[in-house]
């Protein structure tokens, strides 16, 4: 099987996820709300939920994950 990445990309009012192989094919993914007026720890949390959505549905162990990648509006860390 080609190399699988996930990707996660967090927006200021949407999270999606997706597994994708090297080539690009994307096998599965995963949506989810950022919530981010709720605090960070829901954001976390909804990171989280939304990457297992994408990995449950991709019929991937996530051993065969050869990376991922984060892309997120704004400052994660201001310090």
């Amino acid at each position: 099987m080609n190399k699988l990445v996930l990707g996660v990309d967090v927006g200021g009012t949407k999270i999606a996820a997706a597994v994708v192989t090297g080539e690009g094919k994307v096998i599965s993914r995963g949506y989810g709300s950022t919530s981010a007026q709720a605090g960070p720890q829901v954001v976390i949390d909804n990171i989280f939920a939304t990457i297992d959505r994408a990995i449950s549905s991709s019929n991937v162990a996530l051993s065969q994950l050869a990376g991922i990648g984060i892309a997120a509006a704004g400052i994660i860390d201001s310090e």
